[in-house]
């Protein structure tokens, strides 16, 4: 973190010459441009550089925003269960299901228990490519091949293996904002 005079940047990023700083200030995160806002703006609608730079400013501010830093983030899960240690690669992970105090894992054709709740793998796993759908379930934003509107604001997802997963409304927002953008 670098302080600067009575704000604190935590985050930058370096969109296609234009740089923005997301600075921490009193009540909430705000955007601040080193350069003029409408034309970061601008960049970012054209050009092919656009939808990924746009992506990758939607990942940071929705880091910002849940209060957690990239550094919490990790590329792979240690599961320590029965004397043997498995190591399971993020890459790998297609989805994550409640199982009481544990959580299920499931990559690929394998699954995996977890000692850790819900909320805390939330945490730990990168919110540019994770979405919580439900009190119950996490699903890799990649691996979603379909989403079929059940009612308002709940939908079941197919995944890419077939695998259904059901949404719940109180998550509706994070998935509806995945399909806006």
């Amino acid at each position: 973190m670098d302080n600067v005079g009575v704000c604190t940047i935590r985050h930058g990023v370096l969109l296609g010459g234009v740089g923005l700083a997301l600075v921490v200030a009193g009540p909430g995160p705000r955007a601040a441009g080193t350069q003029d806002t409408t034309r970061a703006k601008q960049h970012l609608a054209t050009g092919a550089q656009g939808a990924a730079l746009a992506g990758q400013l939607r990942a940071l501010l929705a880091e910002v925003r849940s209060g957690r830093d990239a550094a919490d983030e990790v590329d792979r899960l240690v599961i320590r269960s029965r004397g043997r240690i498995t190591i399971v690669s993020i890459r790998e992970l297609d989805w994550v299901e409640a199982a009481g105090n544990y959580a299920r894992l499931h990559a690929g054709e394998e699954t995996h228990l977890m000692r850790e709740t819900m909320s805390g793998l939330a945490d730990r796993l990168p919110a540019a490519e994770f979405v919580r759908v439900s009190r119950s379930a996490i699903v890799r934003i990649d691996r979603i091949r379909e989403l079929k509107r059940r009612s308002h604001a709940e939908y079941m997802i197919v995944l890419r293996d077939g695998t259904r997963v059901k949404s719940s409304r109180g998550y509706a927002d994070r998935l509806e904002e995945l399909l806006d953008g």
